[in-house]
């Protein structure tokens, strides 16, 4: 069972490489809450399919502290 499974969340960050997961799967389970999607991959095909599976935004690896937060308050 998930955390987000149990607790009320307002926002959610998640990272795109969790091992043994599907991310695309678990944002179908998760579309009630904002997430946003933690990325390696710079391609405009990987963003743009997070996106058309429910994440309402993405963050690139290595990001700052500030930039999270700002996304984080353009979501809540």
């Amino acid at each position: 069972t998930l955390v987000f499974e149990k607790k009320a969340s307002d926002l959610i960050s998640l990272n795109l490489m969790l091992p043994g997961i599907n991310v695309q799967q678990l944002l179908q389970k998760i579309c009630h809450v904002p997430v946003i999607v933690v990325i390696a991959k710079t391609g405009s095909d990987d963003k743009a399919n997070m996106l058309l599976h429910g994440a309402c935004d993405y963050i690139i690896k290595p990001f700052s502290n500030r930039e999270l937060l700002a996304r984080a308050q353009v979501q809540l």
